[in-house]
């Protein structure tokens, strides 16, 4: 069955001609009946009946015992497994530690720079990101946790070892090395209508906030938000531009009385954090690190750097180009130099 054309091994994708084939085929009698059921269950299954399915070698499978409590807020909709590749450890800290950040895949820059910065404060504050891996909003969280050092799960509605889209499959691999990737669907599954919906509820029942950077009336993260507001879990919202469709949705949401995140501040104290609870500092050069402790007091001008840091000024100005390139720190139009992760604020 599976070697017709067409058949992918999904139910919605059993072509018409394969199931009255399947009818067809099964005989008369008093087995047939019986004979057909097991054929159409075998084919919706995509897998031979009476053989177990291997998972992969980097997939472990987590029974209802292995996943943690806080997704039983979901009741009738509690998955009753799910598959992860990664460091499940990381769901000990549900839903105290986890923050779920997500938005539109079309996303301004001004969007992926605010998402970026939150998830670094974020995980610099010891918090774990939570997204789903999407273009937009969801990739410029992961990478904002990965390049601060952090953790970040990304919950799929793809089988797990599936990267979707698939132009994020480094990123996938970069998550699955150093944090988790999750998915209910079983590995190897391909989207499907539905899918992703169902992906925002685990999103939204693993977090104890979700903010959301950027949505248009039609985004799934006002789906994620709406799910999280139902099971009691916080609800916040990035400010977007009033004249830009793809923020007109999470504008609604602030309307509608969501958390308003003005500052990197406002968004830690989501989750009772605040900037001196940050433990980690983003793995550096020596004069970069230099430079970044000196930045903690607040921007400054390069030759004040110098002076905090006793570095030369050319110093300075090469360690500051290194960190801007991995965007740790941006220049004021006065052309003072500050940290990325507190000029949220101001952008």
């Amino acid at each position: 069955m599976s070697r017709v054309k067409g058949f992918d091994g999904s139910p919605d994708a059993i072509p018409d001609r394969v199931l009255r084939a399947v009818v067809d085929g099964a005989g008369s009698g008093a087995g047939s009946a019986t004979a057909t059921h097991r054929k159409l269950e075998s084919a919706a299954q995509g897998w031979p009946r009476g053989r177990e399915r291997a998972l992969p070698a980097t997939v472990r499978e987590l029974r209802a015992r292995d996943l943690p409590a806080c997704l039983s807020a979901l009741q009738r909709e509690t998955p009753t497994k799910l598959y992860a590749i990664g460091d499940t450890e990381l769901l000990a800290q549900a839903p105290e530690w986890l923050v779920a950040i997500v938005g539109t895949r079309e996303a301004t820059p001004y969007g992926l720079r605010v998402a970026k910065a939150l998830a670094r404060a974020f995980a610099e504050a010891g918090a774990v990101i939570v997204s789903g891996l999407a273009r937009g909003i969801d990739s410029a969280a992961h990478e904002g946790a990965l390049e601060a050092g952090g953790k970040t799960i990304a919950v799929l509605g793809t089988g797990v070892d599936v990267p979707y889209p698939a132009g994020n499959r480094t990123l996938h691999g970069r998550i699955a090395a150093t944090g988790l990737v999750l998915s209910e669907s079983e590995p190897g599954r391909a989207a499907f209508a539905g899918c992703f919906p169902r992906r925002n509820r685990i999103i939204a029942a693993l977090s104890q906030a979700t903010i959301v950077v950027e949505a248009g009336h039609k985004s799934g993260a006002l789906n994620t938000a709406s799910l999280a507001t139902e099971i009691g879990r916080t609800v916040a919202c990035v400010p977007g531009m009033i004249d830009i469709p793809r923020a007109a949705g999470s504008n609604h949401l602030l309307r509608d009385g969501a958390h308003f995140v003005a500052s990197v501040d406002d968004a830690l104290a989501l989750l009772k954090l605040s900037r001196n609870d940050t433990a980690r500092r983003p793995e550096m050069g020596a004069n970069e690190a230099e430079l970044w402790d000196c930045l903690g007091s607040g921007p400054a001008q390069v030759d004040a750097l110098a002076s905090r840091s006793g570095l030369g000024i050319r110093q300075v100005l090469e360690a500051v180009s290194r960190l801007e390139v991995a965007g740790l720190v941006a220049r004021s139009i006065n052309g003072e130099i500050g940290r990325a992760v507190l000029e949220v604020g101001a952008v």
